[in-house]
């Protein structure tokens, strides 16, 4: 089975782990205690995955220790940015703190000396910012009426990356902006980024090329809430509002599957970064794990709050194809509880609904032709009569 820690927060304020082991799912200790005035906004690992830091309501960044679950406020935001309400992105790298909120500010705070700070006014309502992994001085950030823009957090006069709307339609009136969701394309090395929009567009933009979006398709019926590329950087998965979460091939442009099972809006999808696992969390209250390619759900939790942020450790093992199956089977049956059955299963249950429904058809034929019997018995007598 896939030794993995994933990572929740929700929305009265608390943190919780949950470890994967050969056994099933084992819920660790909560890292934190409800407090609805400092709801968890955004949360990131530090410079470690020992540690973990949350962008909360209050306006502080508070870091934790995963082993001993101990507290230290990280950064303390001004009262100007506390004003400026939510968290929208947050991310720590080489003891350097990045974080924005919704007015579209972007502070870099470092760790060791809080008085070396860079404010960057990077975009108007922002919704959403992401660091590249791959070079962490690169970020993307949009939001609402503002496209995508990539920034180098060590040039603060100009973005090194602008998008552009797409062309006018027929009618010649502009494409509605409202930028919900970035991710990076691994190998890119921060030239290439998704987003999805809360008019249900998956767009792919790439800097070297053109300020346009080169892949720009509607691929839903809801607003898109988050998107994570793969791995490989071969497909992206999707979650929307309406509960529905599914793999886009980049390749092909098509639409691959469902990861059957949600039942709530979805707010944070997640692939791992080298395993073929991607996790996925909402309004429904559960943590669900699934495997990439197959889209079978590994397992589910249940966490009793409504969901908002979530992560995901590295690990080094690698399972066999028999433990992930008998991880399927440890996690209490999500498989079959979400549509996920084997196909023996699937073709004997088709069978008993076939029995049942042909049962109801000959009775249904059974009453009908008493009818028609009868009343073709009464025309027949009354044409004989006349």
């Amino acid at each position: 089975m896939f030794a993995i820690t994933a990572i929740v927060a929700d929305d009265t304020g608390l943190v919780k782990q949950v470890h994967s082991t050969d056994k099933g799912v084992v819920l660790g200790p909560v890292l934190r205690k409800q407090d609805r005035a400092a709801v968890v906004q955004a949360m990131c690992f530090g410079d470690t995955e020992d540690e973990i830091l949350l962008g909360c309501k209050s306006g502080i960044v508070e870091c934790y220790d995963l082993a001993t679950s101990k507290r230290t406020i990280a950064v303390e935001s001004s009262a100007a940015a506390k004003s400026a309400s939510a968290y929208v992105g947050l991310h720590c790298h080489d003891r350097l703190i990045t974080y924005a909120n919704e007015n579209g500010t972007v502070t870099c705070v470092s760790r060791d000396d809080a008085g070396n700070t860079t404010e960057i006014t990077a975009a108007p309502q922002a919704n959403v910012m992401k660091v590249c992994e791959e070079k962490p001085n690169l970020f993307a950030i949009g939001g609402t009426d503002s496209e995508v823009r990539i920034w180098d957090i060590n040039d603060a006069a100009k973005p090194v990356f602008k998008a552009k709307n797409v062309k006018p339609d027929k009618l010649f009136l502009q494409a509605l902006k409202c930028v919900k969701s970035i991710d990076f394309m691994p190998g890119s090395d921060g030239s290439q980024i998704v987003t999805g929009t809360a008019y249900k567009e998956l767009r792919l933009y790439d800097s070297k090329a053109k300020l346009r979006p080169m892949f720009n398709e509607v691929v839903s019926d809801y607003a898109i809430n988050s998107v994570s590329v793969a791995p490989d950087g071969t497909h992206v998965v999707v979650g929307d509002v309406f509960g529905t979460v599914f793999s886009i091939d980049l390749r092909t442009r098509k639409r691959i599957g469902n990861y059957r099972g949600v039942t709530g809006a979805v707010r944070t999808v997640v692939c791992h970064k080298t395993l073929p696992l991607v996790a996925c969390c909402g309004l429904d209250r559960h943590l669900r794990v699934y495997n990439i390619k197959s889209r079978k759900c590994l397992f589910k939790t249940y966490m009793k709050q409504r969901l908002n942020c979530l992560l995901l450790t590295s690990t080094d093992e690698t399972p066999e194809a028999d433990d992930t199956a008998g991880a399927v089977a440890g996690a209490g049956g999500e498989g079959d509880e979400d549509g996920e059955d084997s196909e023996g299963d699937e073709d004997e249950e088709d069978a008993d609904d076939d029995d049942v429904w042909g049962e109801l058809e000959v009775e249904k034929e059974t009453s009908k032709s008493k009818k028609r019997k009868t009343g073709g018995s009464g025309s027949s007598n009354k044409k004989v009569r006349a």
